[in-house]
């Protein structure tokens, strides 16, 4: 018997995963629109893509659940390609960091 969070809750993997892709894309939406406008700095875009392709990564797999056949074999590199991705935004954020806090410490 599955007892995952969303199968109590009444709510499918393939839903789940749809709602909290599309609730990332929102977040990444709205971050990258702040950070043209120029509220936010680079370091601050590094992060918010590292996390939000990683989140969206993750309901990709979740949403192929639903599928099978070539489409859940796309979704899954989208998902691994994204994710990829992700962990690069997310060492570039590390390396923005350190060289923020060498900046600081020679200044």
């Amino acid at each position: 018997m599955d007892m995952s969070v969303p199968l109590i809750l009444g709510f499918s993997n393939a839903s789940t995963g749809a709602i909290l892709g599309g609730t990332w894309c929102v977040i990444l939406g709205v971050g990258l629109f702040r950070y043209r406008t120029g509220t936010y700095a680079r370091r601050w875009l590094y992060r918010l893509l590292s996390l939000s392709l990683i989140w969206i990564s993750y309901s990709l797999f979740q949403i192929t659940s639903a599928f099978e056949g070539i489409t859940d074999a796309v979704i899954v590199l989208l998902g691994v390609g994204l994710l990829l991705l992700g962990l690069v935004m997310g060492v570039r954020w590390w390396q923005s960091r350190s060289d923020g806090e060498s900046q600081k410490t020679a200044g």
